[in-house]
């Protein structure tokens, strides 16, 4: 069982060191300052990156698309 502590920075923030980041070897990079600032604590076993984030996501209303070059998160518009 791995067990990911996610803090999902903000533009100016994002370290190529986050734990997401190292372990799917993709750049994240959030537009969005106040999801910038979420911080999350979740065990995952052997979940995609693209699983993760869609869970992370109903847990606070962020939309995310995966490119060949990272992720790229931002807010949801209503």
């Amino acid at each position: 069982v791995s067990r990911i502590c996610l803090e999902i920075l903000s533009r100016a923030h994002v370290q190529p060191g986050s734990k997401l980041e190292r372990k799917f070897q993709k750049r994240i990079l959030v537009t969005d300052s106040v999801v910038g600032n979420l911080k999350y604590t979740a065990e995952f076993k052997e979940e995609s990156l693209d699983r993760i984030l869609g869970l992370l996501s109903k847990a606070q209303a962020f939309s995310y698309k995966i490119t060949n070059n990272g992720v790229i998160i931002e807010t949801l518009t209503q």
